[in-house]
C-alpha cells in the first residue's frame, strides 16, 4: 500500500469506516444500499452490527474486504482504514495478504460458502498452506488442533468428511475454524450462530470471546438476535435502511434505546402461547417404536460395521389443532424423524396418518396423500425455484392433485391463499428474488396451504428470519392452525419460537426422546440435565453451560 493512502491520523483504531456509501447499479438504475455510515472498532473490542434484513449490515462488512460484485456494487463516498491504512482503493494484489489473514470472515450459510466437492481436510488446510505456506504434514495437525478447538467430535474421523455430511451445526463450526485458522486482528462474523442450536449457540459465542481474549482480535458481529448482542458485544451499531439511527455502549442501548426502531427491535420476539389443544381431537398423525437406521460401511466389499441411529424406537402422536413441537440439538434427529413420519425417507415402525397405517406404502402409493400432508421447509430462497413465478411455485401442487381445475380456478385459488398469508396477491407473477426473507417463507406457507393439508411439518420454518418476521409468522401459523384445525409438528432449535406455538414438546438427542410432555412442564419444570441445559442457553446465555459440547 502507498504512503499516500494512510490515515491522517497518528494513532487511530484497528479499523475505522469513514462515511461509508454503497451503490448498486441494475439496467440503468442506481440503489443506494449504505448511506454515509460510520463506526470505529479498536483492538480486542467487538462491536455489534444490528438491524433487519435489508438494513445494510452485511454489504457494510462486505465492504471492508471488497467482496460486493463490483463493477455493480460503488463507493459513491467514504474511506476505510485497517490499521491506519486505505482499504478502499486497493487492488486485488494488496487485499489478499489482508484477506483470510489479518481479516477472517465467518459466513451466514456455511452449506454456500463450503465447498461441496472439497474434503473438510482440504478446506481448512488450504487457508493455512495459502497464508502461511504450510506442507502436508503441518497443515493436517493445525487442522484437527483448529477442529477440536471448535468442538468437531471425532475430529481425525471428520478430516475425509464432505460439508452435506455434516450437520448445519458441523459445518458452522468448520467455517469458524477457518476464520481462526491464521490468528486474525480483525474476525468479521455475519450472523455466525443463526443455524446453531441454543447450547451450541452458547458455546460458540463463549469459544469466539475466548478466542479474543487470548489473541487480543477484534471483531465485528452482524446479527438480527439483541439476545446475542447482549452476551458478546461492548458496543452496538443499530442500522435502518442504510444508515446508523443509533449507537452507544451496550448497556445503555439496552436500558435506555433512544431511537423508535431500537425500541421495536428491542420489543420484537415470538409472544404468546398456542391455542388450547382438544385433547379428544381426531388423531392425525402417529408412529410407534418408529427408527430410521443408517449404516456404515466400511472395508473393500463395503460391509455393514455399524449403524447410525438417527431415530431410535420413538413414539409420536399429532392430534388435530395441536402443535407438537421437536427440539434438540444439531445431529439429535429431530429433522429426520419429521422426513420418517412424512414418508419422505425410509424407516421401520408403524405409521398411521388419518387412521390408516402407511408405512407399508412404496413412495409411489403415498403420492395421494402428499395433499393432505406438506412440508415447509428451513431456507426459503433454496425450497422455491429461483426459475418460477410466485404463482408456480403456489400453484404446482394443484397441477398435480387437482387436476380438474382449469387455468382461472387454480389462480383463484392461489389469490386466496396469497391473502390469507398476508401477501398482495398481485406480485404473484414475481420471482424469489424480488421478496424478502419472511416474504419467501409465506410464499414457502402459502405453497402449502393452498392444497388444504391435515398435517403440516415444520422444519425450522423461522430460523433465517428476522426476529420481528419471526414473531409475524407464528402469528400466522397460529391463525392458520386455528382456522383450519391444523396438526402441526414443528422442528425448531428456537426454543423462543417453541414456546409460542407448541402445546406438547419432545426432547430428542441422539435419535432418542430423552424428555417429553406439555409444553408448560417442559418449560418451566424440566426433568432432565439436557432440557435444564437447553432452557438455560435459550432463555438465559450466563447459565448455559460452558465449554464447547463437541458435535
Amino acid at each position: 500500500m502507498k504512503a499516500a493512502e494512510r490515515s491522517p491520523a497518528a494513532a487511530r483504531p484497528l479499523l475505522s469506516v469513514d462515511h461509508l456509501s454503497v451503490a448498486f447499479s441494475q439496467g440503468g438504475a442506481t440503489t443506494l444500499a449504505v448511506d454515509h455510515v460510520s463506526f470505529q472498532i479498536a483492538k480486542g473490542e467487538t462491536l455489534a452490527l444490528v438491524g433487519e434484513s435489508g438494513s445494510g449490515k452485511s454489504v457494510s462488512a462486505l465492504s471492508i474486504l471488497k467482496l460486493l460484485p463490483y463493477p455493480a456494487a460503488s463507493h459513491p463516498s467514504g474511506a476505510i482504514y485497517f490499521d491506519g491504512e486505505n482499504l478502499i482503493d486497493d487492488d486485488e494484489r494488496d487485499l489478499r495478504r489482508v484477506r483470510g489473514n489479518r481479516i477472517s470472515m465467518i459466513f451466514q450459510e456455511p452449506m454456500s460458502s463450503l465447498n461441496p466437492l472439497h474434503t473438510i481436510e482440504r478446506q481448512v488446510g488450504e487457508v493455512l498452506k495459502i497464508h502461511r505456506g504450510m506442507g502436508e504434514k503441518a497443515a493436517r495437525a493445525r487442522t484437527l488442533e483448529l477442529l477440536t478447538q471448535v468442538g468437531i467430535r471425532n475430529a481425525e474421523e471428520r478430516l475425509g468428511a464432505y460439508p452435506h455430511q455434516l450437520s448445519g451445526g458441523q459445518r458452522q463450526r468448520v467455517m469458524i475454524a477457518m476464520a481462526l485458522a491464521n490468528d486474525p486482528d480483525l474476525l468479521i462474523a455475519d450472523e455466525p450462530t443463526t443455524a446453531l442450536d441454543v447450547t451450541v449457540q452458547a458455546q460458540i459465542l463463549e469459544l469466539l470471546k475466548t478466542l479474543q481474549a487470548e489473541h487480543g482480535m477484534a471483531m465485528l458481529f452482524i446479527t438480527h438476535d439483541l439476545g446475542i448482542v447482549r452476551r458478546i458485544a461492548d458496543r452496538v451499531c443499530v442500522m435502518y435502511r442504510g444508515k446508523i439511527v443509533e449507537e452507544g455502549p451496550t448497556p445503555r442501548i439496552f436500558a435506555d434505546p433512544h431511537h423508535a426502531y431500537t425500541r421495536h427491535l428491542l420489543a420484537a420476539e415470538p409472544k404468546g402461547r398456542p391455542p388450547a389443544a382438544n385433547a379428544n381431537a381426531p388423531v392425525v398423525m402417529e408412529a410407534e417404536d418408529l427408527k430410521v437406521w443408517f449404516p456404515i460401511r466400511k472395508g473393500l466389499f463395503r460391509r455393514v460395521a455399524g449403524y447410525v441411529k438417527a431415530v431410535d424406537g420413538i413414539d409420536i402422536m399429532v392430534r388435530a389443532g395441536q402443535t407438537v413441537g421437536v427440539v434438540g440439538e444439531s445431529g439429535s434427529g429431530k429433522t429426520t424423524l419429521g422426513l420418517a413420519l412424512s414418508r419422505m425417507i425410509s424407516s421401520k415402525g408403524g405409521i398411521r396418518f388419518e387412521g390408516e397405517r402407511i408405512d407399508q406404502r412404496s413412495f409411489r402409493a403415498m403420492r395421494p396423500l402428499r395433499e393432505r400432508m406438506q412440508i415447509v421447509f428451513q431456507d426459503p430462497y433454496g425450497s422455491l425455484s429461483p426459475r418460477m413465478s410466485i404463482a408456480d411455485i403456489i400453484s404446482e401442487g394443484l397441477k398435480i392433485h387437482e387436476r380438474g381445475l382449469n387455468a382461472d380456478q387454480r389462480d383463484q385459488r392461489v389469490v386466496g391463499v396469497m391473502r390469507e398469508v398476508g401477501l398482495d396477491p398481485a406480485a404473484r407473477f414475481r420471482f424469489p428474488h424480488e421478496f424478502s426473507g419472511g416474504q419467501r417463507q409465506r410464499v414457502a406457507i402459502a405453497r402449502a396451504m393452498v392444497l388444504n393439508p391435515r398435517f403440516v411439518m415444520l422444519d425450522e420454518p423461522t430460523s433465517a428470519l428476522d426476529m420481528s418476521v419471526q414473531a409475524q409468522v407464528v402469528d400466522l401459523l397460529r391463525d392458520l392452525q386455528k382456522k383450519h384445525d391444523l396438526a402441526y409438528l414443528f422442528i425448531s432449535h428456537d426454543l423462543k419460537v417453541v414456546r409460542a406455538l407448541a402445546n406438547e414438546v419432545i426432547v430428542m438427542r441422539n435419535g432418542q426422546v430423552v424428555e417429553r410432555g406439555p409444553a408448560e412442564d417442559i418449560f418451566e419444570r424440566p426433568q432432565t440435565d439436557y432440557t435444564k441445559a437447553l432452557m438455560a442457553a435459550a432463555f438465559d446465555i450466563k447459565a448455559a453451560p460452558t465449554g464447547v459440547v463437541s458435535e
